[in-house]
């Protein structure tokens, strides 16, 4: 199944939903992208993000087209990053003291800094992230500005959404779009 969508920012989205896990299919995917650099309407890629069901049963691959709108903010940065502000106000005040998986509270979490940082970050960077995980990738930021090193942070997954039912969600959703 091939999905078409055009966002609101001019980007497009190409999502290919596939049984199984066959040897090379990315690569074949790849291979087939719409890629017309001389043409007027040519959009570049930007992202690719790729899923695969714990069983190997299927496999979603999305081809995200198009220039990110970076630093760029179209929305009130407290409108559209409200949710993580909220988050950062909690943890200032002790919600999560005892939640190890949660950043402790920090100077960078106080409003009027995040604000300022959200002018840094795409707006659907801040609209799309989870909350926790957008402060501890600020913390991850903030380690390694003005330096040469890296930071990095993992963790274990803890979702229970199974790749069928984002199947179906995207079905629903974009059941007009089916090509």
């Amino acid at each position: 199944m091939n999905l078409e969508t055009k966002l609101p920012d001019g980007q497009l989205v190409l999502t290919y939903i596939r049984p199984g896990m066959a040897a090379g299919r990315l690569l074949n995917l790849v291979e087939h992208l719409p890629w017309n650099f001389n043409a007027d309407d040519y959009l570049p890629l930007s992202r690719a993000q790729v899923f695969t069901s714990e069983d190997g049963e299927l496999s979603i691959s999305m081809f995200i087209f198009g220039e990110e709108k970076g630093g760029q903010i179209l929305l009130d940065s407290e409108k559209s990053g409200g949710r993580i502000l909220d988050y950062a106000q909690d943890i200032q005040n002790g919600v999560f003291a005892n939640d190890e998986r949660v950043p402790a509270s920090s100077p960078f979490f106080e409003k009027d800094n995040l604000i300022e940082y959200f002018k840094k970050c795409p707006e659907n960077y801040i609209v799309r992230s989870d909350p926790r995980r957008f402060l501890k990738q600020r913390c991850l930021y903030e380690n390694v500005t003005g330096t040469e090193c890296m930071a990095v942070s993992v963790e274990v997954s803890t979702r229970t959404t199974t790749i069928s039912s984002l199947v179906q969600l995207l079905l629903f959703e974009f059941s007009d779009e089916l090509t």
